[in-house]
């Protein structure tokens, strides 16, 4: 039944104990990884830590009930967290908690539609460069943004004023000015040296050197992340040496047992060790900020919240944003692990499934989630064998919320900024930075543009860029018709070749020419179609122009339009338009539109199981209608056809006046 298809949990109908009992293992382990990376993202949001705790246990929840995927675990992630984060900013004088579930509601709304309306298929048109370029821009800005907690300062954010010169804007920065464009120096240099250095590195730092212009002159009141650096550089005189220990000491712990024990839970054993050193030195009286000063963990359930409706005019280009964002990579993710366990995913599902949680988040306390790619694949990792490992793991933070909780308002601040540099670390993917940089420049571009507009913008604005970089490529790529004459060659044979060029080897008809098409039809490439045929129509010897559709896809009414605007020019001039190889989908179009009345239907040859069949047909017909072709000894079309079908080339000369009559009926 087609409903079902929204109740995956279904499947859970013949569930054994066997598998339970691996379930709760990897269930108890993605909890382990959760509960400080909970905390943690809703630091990068600019929530109250227990926000994060409360996105791991409702939306966890239903979010593996509803999702196709047997193995993604929902919650809170760093990228969608980074983006919460500086769309609440934006929004002065709200409380960011009744913004963030607000958000979430108008996110879960948007997902739950978009997976009614089945358009699994949307995320396909987000380029993986572009995806890249977010995420490792996120990963950069959420380091950056955490640099202050590792010193423990709190630098006055900067609003740059519009630089009118270079000059203006080194007087504004101070000595940060002077190390600034002496970076750009170096990028000039650099520059200089490609030639030498064949490196992509120079593109690198040009894209870097044009990004800070960009963010300092465009956007002067946005504190970018280049503002950020700078601000930050300026207040390291006041830095805490203990909370910089406890942030490299956080750090170096969790990267050693990445080393030496990579199955511990690095991040949750770091954050124990941290807060039971905490409470047992009092190092909150010492001046060392916990997590109780951003605002206390309570014991207790998820409370209830309620979502404020009148922010959602002005949360809506965050939230589609976020939607955008959300569903992009939680398909990533479930994709990725279906790939190794072999599971059929059901995307549109998943699109429901993820705005069911959303929703349930605004209602439990949390915020925008999305798949976790870490809780995801450990969770795979660790054995899990059904949906039902992800919905433990959200009953078991809620354990840890009524059992636990009131120890996380211990926790150093620091030593999540220690933590938080970790996972900035590990978004960025150089494996898949370098195999982008090395490929071709679309993909080239479309990283650059993405990861520098993070850093240069909103971060809601460069979503949008990124989606804006996906559509141009896209449309790029869509638009491209492939047109090519069709010859015969010196064996008899058809072979494309260049319009601009014919080989030697190859000869075509002066008065019959033939274009071989391939791409999509649509409105995107009319004129390309136009100035192909205008090509050959202005050559007065053609008399027959046959145009072979065999490869193309589809036909919209513009690409019809234009057609029976050329057999209408030709057919006033005494000529003939052709189409061969025409699919059965654009002749019912053509017939629909009343195009295939313009045309003729005897003009038009649809296409036939064996190979050429159309096409001969369309040739023979053409041959006819040209008449001196089938006189003229060194035709190649007619060679060709003498050569590959010699009984059909009989029969329809059979018709024919004889030579002498055809030739003194021309003059």
């Amino acid at each position: 039944m087609e409903w079902a298809r929204f109740l995956p949990f279904l499947d859970l109908k013949n569930y054994s104990w066997n598998k339970a009992y691996k379930d709760f293992v990897a269930a108890l382990a993605v909890t382990f990884m959760g509960v400080p990376q909970g905390i943690a993202y809703a630091v990068i949001a600019g929530l109250p830590p227990a926000m994060g705790l409360y996105a791991s246990t409702v939306p966890t929840i239903t979010g593996s009930l509803f999702r196709s995927s047997h193995h993604v675990v929902t919650g809170p992630t760093n990228a969608v967290s980074l983006l919460v984060g500086g769309g609440i900013a934006l929004v002065a004088g709200k409380d960011p908690v009744v913004v963030a579930i607000t958000l979430a509601l108008m996110v879960g709304v948007f997902q739950f539609v978009a997976g009614v309306l089945r358009l699994g298929s949307i995320v396909d048109y987000i380029s993986n460069p572009v995806v890249l370029g977010y995420i490792t821009g996120a990963g950069l800005l959420i380091g950056i943004g955490q640099l202050p907690n590792v010193t423990a300062t709190n630098p006055t954010a900067m609003k740059v004023p519009l630089f009118s010169s270079i000059w203006s804007s080194v007087q504004a920065m101070g000595p940060m000015g002077w190390l600034i464009w002496a970076a750009l120096l170096a990028v000039i240099l650099g520059l200089l040296l490609w030639r030498k250095t064949r490196s992509y590195a120079p593109s690198v730092l040009l894209a870097a050197g044009i990004s800070l212009l960009l963010a300092l002159q465009l956007f002067p009141s946005y504190n970018n992340a280049f503002q950020k650096i700078v601000v930050w550089v300026k207040s390291l005189n006041l830095s805490s040496y203990m909370a910089l220990s406890m942030a490299g000491g956080t750090a170096l712990f969790i990267l050693l047992l990445r080393k030496f024990r990579r199955s511990w839970p690095g991040a949750l054993l770091a954050m124990a060790i941290a807060t039971a050193l905490s409470m047992i030195f009092d190092l909150h009286s010492q001046g060392m900020r916990i997590v109780s000063d951003l605002r206390p963990v309570p014991a207790g359930f998820p409370p209830l919240t309620y979502p404020d409706l009148s922010l959602m005019a002005a949360l809506a280009p965050l939230a589609f944003a976020t939607t955008v964002l959300s569903l992009v990579e939680s398909s990533a993710v479930a994709r990725a692990i279906a790939a190794r366990t072999g599971q059929r995913l059901d995307i549109s599902a998943d699109f429901s499934g993820q705005g069911i949680a959303n929703i349930s988040a605004a209602f439990f306390g949390g915020y925008p989630t999305s798949g976790s790619l870490s809780r995801s694949a450990f969770n795979e990792q660790s054995g899990a064998v059904t949906r039902l490992a992800g919905v433990m793991s959200g009953f078991f933070m809620i354990a840890v919320l009524l059992i636990l909780g009131p120890l996380a308002n211990y926790t150093p601040i620091a030593s999540l900024a220690g933590l938080l540099v970790v996972v900035a670390f590990d978004l960025i993917d150089v494996k898949r930075i370098r195999a982008t940089m090395n490929s071709n420049l679309s993909d080239k571009m479309a990283f650059l543009v993405t990861v520098f507009g993070t850093w240069m913008m909103p971060l809601d604005k460069a979503i949008y860029l990124g989606v804006g970089v996906s559509l141009i490529l896209f449309l790029r790529q869509a638009r491209l018709l492939v047109v090519r004459d069709l010859t015969v060659d010196s064996n008899q044979r058809l072979r494309e070749v260049d319009v601009a060029h014919t080989p030697d080897d190859c000869s075509r008809c002066k008065s019959i020419h033939i274009l071989h098409l391939e791409g999509r039809l649509f409105f995107g490439v009319e004129g390309e179609l136009q100035s192909a045929m205008d090509r050959v129509i202005h050559d007065r010897d053609v008399k027959v122009l046959v145009v072979r559709l065999k490869r193309t896809q589809g036909m919209d009414v513009t690409t019809a339009n234009t057609f029976a605007a050329a057999a209408e020019r030709m057919r006033e001039q005494g000529r003939l338009l052709v189409l061969a190889g025409v699919r059965q989908d654009a002749l019912r179009h053509l017939e629909e539109v009343g195009t295939l009345d313009i045309l003729g239907k005897e003009n038009v040859f649809p296409s036939r199981t064996h190979w050429l069949d159309s096409m001969k047909e369309a040739m023979i017909y053409a041959c006819q209608f040209a008449g001196e072709a089938l006189y003229c000894e060194t035709c190649p079309l007619k060679d060709f056809l003498q050569t590959h079908d010699e009984k059909a080339w009989k029969e329809i000369t059979k018709e024919l006046p004889p030579e002498d009559e055809y030739v003194a009926d021309v003059k």
